[in-house]
């Protein structure tokens, strides 16, 4: 193993091999629930829309803003975003391996993170893409490298350094409120002469990032509906991540096996990193900790909010020179042939526990990875792209993930029905989607609307409130039989099969009892057969 850890041409060669499989399939996998969600906020924003009064959203706006961003400047693709996504990670990659050489990492360390970097993310499922968490660590691994190299070459005064640092900390913040512990942690692993002005830089440029945002809260006339949402949706939002603690901790190293269970080398690792001569590895320790603390205590069970953690373990093998990356290389090419379980496709991660976890196949070394991957560099009209989504989808059976050539259909069939904006109102939380294809305003600002239904009997009182208003308006609604199957199995059965009225035959009368299924149906997809059906308001 001498020459992987001292020579960088093995990680170059994985790196370069890495991008190149990775890029094409990457580019067209299809869009998650939640960037589809973000999509139509960000188009609503720059239609004039007023954000959380006409699109709902539980988060900060920093993520939509720079979403909105990237849709005005480049345009409303899927393939945009996902360059832009990609672009981010090969950011923080970076600015992780240059924090990494500030440590002490050598150049075939550094090497081996950025190949690691790409092994990893382009490969996990679309569930983890374009994300908020990932996107916030930019600028906090970018601020941590302003940090340490203020403490190293930098003539800029304890005040002066600690207000851009904090301005850099505030971007972050204003995309998750989540990095203020990495930031904490990060300071005051830090912390040198100077520290009373420093701090104060800190909550100066801090305060600088928050007052801009929020002045152009009350610019766009979005305060009002900003201040409802963190004052009355998002207490039981919060209260309920609480509760989901103690059930989650367990799942911190079964996200995406096997790089999550470097975690167990990477924790004992990171802790020896802080007696570690020089700001450096304090620094990266400090990051790593914060977040995976963060994310462990404070966050939900979603696969997508543990991505960083990975990315900074990376960092922390790295200056700790441990020859992770390259082992598991080594342990992916060997895998196929102690015929492993394939790679399976599934909502939890990269692999759930049950599908073999330590002997995970790598996307890579599957031979349904290279079917699909040449179909990927053509350019195809919409049915056929929706088709060739469905096709690499890497999330399966689960209502989250979208049927795209079922809602071609759909679309098609509403645009035949000349809908204009208000007039389509999507249920469930995958049909929201058709709002982007067909070019209209929401007829309902929800769109995981049982989400928020879920969190308390208030919560869904306002929301079925909201509906009541919003129906007047509406000609169609579309709902998603997935949906309720994944709920009530037994009260839906087959939900494939269709009776005279396009519904189930065995649909229970408790769900024909509930919204949207007492409205009449006037078109199912999959050929009268699909998940999708859309009912009649009117």
């Amino acid at each position: 193993m001498g020459f992987l850890t001292r020579a960088p041409w093995p990680a170059v060669v994985v790196l370069v091999l890495a991008v190149a499989a990775a890029v094409p399939s990457f580019l067209r996998l299809p869009p998650w629930a939640d960037l589809t969600l973000y999509d139509v906020a960000a188009r609503n924003m720059l239609a004039g829309g007023v954000h959380y009064r006409d699109v709902f959203d539980t988060n900060l706006p920093g993520f939509v803003w720079a979403l909105a961003g990237i849709r005005w400047l480049l345009g409303p693709s899927t393939e945009v975003v996902r360059a832009v996504d990609l672009g981010v990670v090969a950011g923080i990659a970076w600015l992780l391996a240059a924090l990494a050489g500030r440590a002490g990492a050598g150049p075939a360390a550094r090497w081996w993170l950025l190949a690691g970097a790409a092994l990893f993310y382009p490969f996990t499922p679309e569930i983890n893409h374009a994300q908020r968490d990932v996107w916030m660590l930019l600028p906090a691994a970018g601020a941590t490298l302003l940090r340490v190299r203020r403490a190293t070459d930098s003539r800029l005064s304890p005040l002066v350094g600690g207000l851009i640092e904090g301005a850099v900390w505030g971007l972050a913040v204003w995309v998750k409120p989540h990095a203020v512990v990495p930031c904490a942690a990060v300071w005051l692993a830090t912390a040198r002469r100077g520290w009373l002005l420093d701090a104060a830089g800190y909550l100066l440029g801090g305060g600088l990032a928050g007052a801009v945002g929020v002045g152009y809260l009350y610019a766009s006339g979005t305060w009002a509906s900003f201040v409802e949402v963190f004052t009355v949706w998002n207490q039981g939002y919060f209260a309920r991540a609480l509760a989901e603690t103690y059930d989650r901790l367990p799942l911190e190293l079964v996200y995406f096996p096997p790089w999550s269970y470097l975690h167990v080398v990477g924790v004992p690792l990171a802790g020896v990193l802080f007696w570690k001569p020089g700001p450096a590895g304090k620094a990266v320790a400090a990051l790593y900790l914060g977040w995976l603390f963060q994310a462990a205590f404070f966050q939900r069970d979603i696969p997508y909010i543990h991505v960083p953690e990975i990315l900074l373990l990376l960092a922390v093998l790295a200056v700790g020179r441990l020859p992770a990356v390259p082992l598991l290389v080594g342990w992916f090419a060997v895998l196929p042939l102690l015929a492993a379980p394939p790679e399976p496709r599934d909502g939890r991660g990269a692999v759930p526990r049950e599908h073999g976890g330590w002997r995970t196949r790598h996307p890579l070394t599957t031979t349904a990875f290279w079917n699909t991957w040449p179909n990927c560099w053509r350019s195809l009209p919409p049915a056929d792209a929706a088709r060739r989504m469905d096709a690499l989808a890497r999330v399966e059976r689960f209502h989250g993930g979208a049927n795209w050539a079922e809602q071609e259909e759909v679309a098609d069939w509403l645009t035949g029905q000349g809908v204009r904006d208000g007039e389509v109102l999507c249920w469930d939380d995958s049909p929201h989607a058709l709002y982007l294809r067909l070019g209209v305003r929401p007829g309902f600002r929800f769109q995981h609307v049982h989400q928020m239904r879920g969190l308390d009997a208030a919560a869904r009182a306002r929301v079925d409130a909201e509906l009541d208003a919003a129906l007047p308006r509406a000609r169609w609604v579309v709902g998603d039989l997935r949906f309720a199957a994944a709920v009530d199995a037994r009260g839906v059965g087959d939900w494939t099969e269709a009776g005279p009225d396009l519904l189930p035959p065995d649909l229970s009368d408790g769900w024909r009892d509930q919204f949207p299924f007492t409205l009449r149906p006037v078109f199912r997809s999959g050929g009268g057969n699909g998940r999708y059906v859309v009912y009649a308001v009117r």
